[in-house]
């Protein structure tokens, strides 16, 4: 396994188009036996560049490590989920707004509105398809990381621009520390 380089954005970066974060990424075609080899490498080393990370983060998409590809992996506490191909079928019509924060945007937080529950499709590495509901901030962290294979950033969906704050590595440290032992709130890195 390795720790791949996280593509980082700047504030005054956000809207450069060229950058991986900025592209729609390719379906994974689960038949084709070299690329799913592919993938299971870049999976291990997805999650252990996500737990590398000291910002803490819940979940990688793998534009955020360079790779035009619809795979995101996701740990929920000890509970990981590799999710391949995600496709969103539904999403409540109660939303709610809390602070996100990016492993590809450190050092910043803002106000975002995200769907209450969501109801998403996805594959897995054996190629079999799970359908999930998910709610508060499993939702929020499906739909925030689905955003990411469609080069959107939660600085895009931000309740007002003014909102953006400065956050410290400190602070993320102790926030992830407190919630190791409390279901996780909206704060935590996604």
């Amino acid at each position: 396994m390795a720790v791949l380089p996280i593509i980082t954005l700047h504030e005054h970066l956000l809207k450069i188009s060229a950058s991986a974060l900025r592209q729609k990424s390719s379906v994974i075609d689960l038949n084709n036996s070299n690329m799913m080899g592919q993938v299971l490498s870049l999976v291990e080393d997805m999650f252990e560049t996500m737990y590398s990370s000291p910002w803490a983060g819940v979940g990688l998409a793998a534009p955020q490590v360079g790779v035009l590809w619809r795979l995101i992996v996701i740990d929920f506490q000890n509970e990981p989920y590799v999710v391949i191909n995600p496709r969103i079928t539904s999403r409540s019509e109660e939303n709610e707004v809390g602070s996100e924060v990016c492993l590809s945007l450190p050092f910043m937080t803002g106000d975002v509105q995200r769907n209450k529950s969501i109801k998403l499709e996805f594959f897995d590495l054996n190629g079999e398809l799970h359908t999930r509901e998910e709610e508060g901030f499993r939702a929020v962290v499906f739909q925030h990381e689905i955003d990411h294979l469609d080069g959107v950033l939660y600085v895009d969906r931000l309740v007002s621009a003014k909102k953006i704050r400065s956050i410290d590595l400190p602070s993320v440290r102790a926030t992830r520390k407190a919630m190791k032992t409390v279901t996780p709130q909206r704060n935590q890195t996604v």
